[in-house]
């Protein structure tokens, strides 16, 4: 990784905490409100009742947006933005007061945004508080001015001395500030980025990292790779309000020779990327392979993966800040793939990053064929067991939850489930089975996919974002009379591991158990 880059890596990490200490600090400016109305309690400064509500009531407002943006907005520079404005309008509420004169407060903001450690930032900063400024001092010039004494002949000469040496003064400690900055931010990033890098004399053993000429290709499974790839996305964005789409065809084969690692990288670098940007909130990994020929052992097949997000993206991608994507790209290149930007639409155009690596064939099976295989496999050995009279759950002590705001059906799979020696609790409602499953273990859950106020789907995803690792594994199935091969793709996608239509059949809700407990 070369300087620049290293430097653009550190200036997003320290935007990041910059952010996050800002977001809080804001919080302060609320002491304001109490002191606002002490100070006209005690009739140093006189405001009607309405005027002070509504004072303390926008620095109020002001205060908290940027803690409550730094759970919404996944955009840093966005969010820089809009925690620097709100605490440049509470300053300039601070200047309107008629009282104390308070220029010095104006230098606030830009010396805040120093240490965003960004020169062009400083600059934008600086401009709009400058032009904040003068609209605060015109209004307190015109609005509290003392009339009396100040004549149209003379009016011109006392807005003189008022703003030309507050202005001058401005002017004069910014470029100040700039030249200082320039010299000691560039020094500051240098510093920071030496420290980052390990010294050779500390290191007890010097390990030579290998490029991607070096390393060996090694064996994967398809499927494995990339349910790692969206676990770990899926633990970035846990709690936010961003979703990840992962779609992997099925005729792929099962096992591939590659750099799985490097590749495991560059796709959560760029995913990752696309998730901050994206304000919708919604990206889709797509993985296929170059179809025309029918994979064979020892070919090469030339493997697919598209990152698709439906909004444009590219201004952000291209002006430098996207680190993931930029280190996405690099190591992609590093395995002489290539990574092409496919960006498409015109009045509404949607980002498309495609990638094209050339992998080893290992194993002729399909992801379908393992798929197919297992699945009959699992129905031989239902059918074998109920010939014997005996269920797939026999010896265990199992326990379900089923979820079902229909009483009815509540009851008919507590009594199929009963059939199969399960235990079962009932949950008449979302935030009911949410309860129960943070407060006990059970084996699998039954939820159903229409319910008032949290339904199934709400439901899962609520499950699937709890900390413990036990809400990520357990076993989620659906009951849904809306049963295609869409909403199929779409359950798999919320985390539930089986799909069983309504009306509830015995034999098949038999084997979407069964299948549960014998993957």
């Amino acid at each position: 990784m070369n300087q620049n880059q290293k430097i653009r890596e550190l200036q997003e990490k320290n935007m990041q905490q910059a952010n996050s200490i800002l977001s809080r600090g804001a919080l302060a400016f609320l002491i304001l409100c109490p002191v606002i109305v002490l100070v006209c309690r005690s009739g140093i400064m006189t405001m009607s009742l309405g005027e002070m509500a509504g004072v303390c009531g926008l620095i109020a407002v002001l205060s908290v947006i940027p803690f409550l943006g730094s759970q919404r907005i996944f955009n840093e520079e966005m969010f820089r933005d809009l925690t620097l404005s709100c605490i440049e309008a509470i300053v300039c509420i601070i200047g309107l007061n008629p009282i104390i004169n308070v220029s010095m407060l104006y230098l606030l903001v830009p010396m805040i945004s120093v240490i965003y450690l960004k020169k062009a930032t400083f600059l934008k900063i600086a401009r709009n508080c400058f032009f904040a400024m003068l609209m605060v001092e015109l209004i307190r010039f015109f609005g509290f001015a003392d009339w009396s004494t100040i004549t149209t002949e003379n009016v011109f000469s006392v807005a003189y001395e008022e703003f030309v040496p507050l202005l001058l003064g401005y002017v004069l400690i910014m470029l100040v500030v700039y030249f200082i900055f320039d010299w000691l931010g560039g020094f500051v990033v240098s510093v920071a980025v030496m420290q980052a890098e390990p010294d050779p004399s500390k290191t007890v053993k010097q390990v030579k990292t290998p490029n991607a000429a070096e390393e060996k290709d090694s064996l994967y499974n398809v499927k494995g790779l990339f349910l790692e790839i969206n676990q770990q996305v899926q633990g970035l964005i846990r709690g936010k309000d961003k979703a990840l789409s992962v779609n992997v065809d099925y005729d792929l084969p099962i096992t591939l020779k590659g750099k799985p690692d490097r590749i495991k990288l560059a796709l959560v670098n760029v995913l990752s990327d696309f998730l901050q940007y994206t304000e919708q909130g919604t990206v889709t990994l797509s993985v296929t392979y170059e179809k025309g020929i029918t994979p064979r052992k020892g070919q090469n097949i030339t493997l697919i993966c598209r990152v698709l997000c439906s909004e444009d993206l590219t201004e952000k991608i291209h002006e430098g800040s996207a680190m993931g994507v930029a280190l996405g790209k690099s190591l992609i290149e590093s395995m002489n793939g290539i990574i092409l930007d496919k960006t498409f639409g015109r009045a509404v155009r949607q980002t498309c990053y495609t990638i094209s690596l050339l992998q080893e064939v290992a194993d002729e099976e399909t992801l379908i064929m393992v798929k197919e295989k297992n699945r009959s496999e699992q129905e031989a050995l239902v059918s074998h067991s109920r010939k014997k009279e005996q269920n797939i759950l026999a010896g265990r002590k199992a326990r379900a939850l089923i979820v079902d705001d229909s009483k009815e059906n509540r009851r008919l799979v507590k009594s199929i489930l009963k059939n199969l020696g399960v235990e079962a609790d009932l949950a008449a409602s979302g935030q009911e089975a949410i309860e129960l499953i943070e407060s006990k273990a059970y084996d699998f859950a039954i939820i159903d996919h229409m319910m008032p106020g949290k339904g199934g789907i709400q439901t899962a995803k609520e499950i699937r974002q709890m900390e413990e690792a036990y809400f990520e594994l357990v076993p989620l199935m659906v009951m849904s009379s809306n049963v295609t091969e869409d909403s199929r793709s779409m359950f798999t996608e919320c985390g539930f591991s089986e799909i069983i239509s309504k009306p509830i059949k015995e034999e098949e809700l038999r084997l979407a158990i069964s299948r549960v407990f014998l993957s």
